[in-house]
Order: structure tokens, then sequence, then C-alpha cells
């Protein structure tokens, strides 16, 4: 599959940030967007999604509550998970594996940091 057939989750609850996000994918991937926990579990459940990236910090469900969702469902528990935070910490990243992320990464990203993380996870699926 190339790398346009593949759908990437966004959910960021600062519009500012998927916009940053999605500027960095949107050339080599289709790109959905989410501002809150809640609805980007009704997005996974209705769309083909390959990966998510996840903020940590949002109001009401937060990215470790979403993502444990997300791993706790039959049809997304392989979906790999991206948690993303602007102050990543020991506790973050070990939270981030009990929680089934695979990585947990701080802002501000970096593109091709990214891009490559990105990569890697979507050529094992």
């Amino acid at each position: 599959m190339s790398k346009q057939g593949h759908t990437i989750l966004v959910v960021d609850d600062a519009p500012a940030n998927i916009r940053l996000i999605t500027s960095y994918l949107k050339n080599q991937y289709r790109v959905l967007a989410a501002t809150s926990g809640e609805s980007a579990l009704q997005i996974i459940k209705k769309q083909n999604t390959d990966l998510v990236l996840l903020d940590i910090n949002m109001p009401g469900m937060n990215g470790f509550e979403t993502c444990e969702r997300i791993k706790s469902t039959p049809e997304s528990q392989s979906l790999p998970v991206i948690l993303i935070s602007s102050s990543v910490d020991e506790d973050s990243v070990k939270k981030s594996s009990t929680v089934g992320a695979s990585y947990c990464l701080q802002k501000p990203l970096v593109g091709e940091d990214l891009l490559t993380n990105i990569e890697n996870l979507l050529s094992n699926k």
C-alpha cells in the first residue's frame, strides 16, 4: 500500500496543533482530525484508520484514557497510537507504554522525526 493510501487520525483539542501536524502529513497521508477523545473514538468506528496521533492533555477524556479505550476494543486494538504532549517525563513514557501507545513524543514536533516514527509503525502493520 502506498503512503497516500494510509489514513492518520490527528487528535488534539487545539486547532492550531491539528493544522501544524496536518501540514507535516498531508502530502504523504490522508489526514482526519478530531478535537476530543470522544470524537476520535467515533471516527475510528466509522473510518478506516491506520494510525492515531493523540494529544495527552485534553479536557474530558485525556489521551491516556482514549488510548486505553482504543486498545480495549477488538476492532482497534492493533491500531498504532503515538501519544504527544508539551511535557513528556518518565511517568508519561511509562504510562504511555502501559496504555498501549507505541511512542510518546514531545511537542513541538519535528516534522522529519514524526514522519520517521509514523513510517516505522506503518511498515510493521
